[in-house]
């Protein structure tokens, strides 16, 4: 029926991801030589991104991948979706801009990068970019952080400008996260879960 004058609709700032997006549009702005990609449905399971995934083509010639949805300011997720997504040697290539950017190492859940890292077994973070309480209506986003993860990717991009790929190993992970929880994959029941909900679960508690 559409909204009418007296509808509630819950929303928020929106900055997560509007603040990643802004930054791929102003990297995009300034430099040549990179790939940028948007998807949709990220917090459904990453269908946009794993949709994205069917054109090969695109993704040729790329040798790492950088996300900017994160909240805070100082996260550097190099583990995501169950498996180790960014590779030794980016890291430690990278770790003087990590250090001059106030940027640590840290775990994350799941997110469209460790779909393309996974899929292509390349290397890929996902990077603090500024937002905060997101999904919620006190959602905000300090401008200063934002400005700061747009520097810090614009000089990775820079340092590793035409450096060889960043391969990753693939070790099958003994989890994946779906929604709010994690959710183990236990051959013989979990694999046909219907209820997602692995905090509640007698398999999960047995572990």
């Amino acid at each position: 029926r559409g909204f009418q004058k007296n509808d509630h609709v819950q929303c928020s700032l929106g900055a997560d991801d509007g603040i990643g997006i802004c930054i791929a549009l102003q990297l995009l702005n300034k430099l040549e030589d990179i790939k940028i990609i948007f998807t949709t449905q990220e917090e459904m399971g990453g269908i946009g991104a794993y949709t994205a995934c069917y054109n090969k083509d695109f993704f040729k010639n790329i040798n790492f991948f950088i996300q900017a949805d994160r909240k805070g300011n100082s996260d550097l997720i190099i583990d995501t979706n169950g498996i180790k997504s960014g590779s030794d040697d980016f890291i430690s290539d990278i770790s003087d801009l990590s250090e001059k950017y106030g940027y640590k190492e840290n775990i994350g859940t799941f997110t469209d990068v460790g779909i393309f890292s996974e899929e292509f077994k390349l290397s890929g973070v996902n990077i603090s970019c500024g937002y905060k309480n997101e999904h919620m209506k006190s959602e905000y986003t300090v401008i200063s952080d934002a400005e700061n993860c747009l520097n810090y990717i614009h000089d990775i991009l820079i340092k590793l400008n035409n450096h060889n790929p960043y391969p990753i190993e693939i070790i099958q992970p003994n989890w994946r996260y779906y929604g709010n929880t994690f959710y183990q994959e236990i051959e013989y029941h979990c694999n046909r879960c219907v209820d997602f909900d692995c905090l509640n679960c007698k398999w999960y508690n047995m572990l």
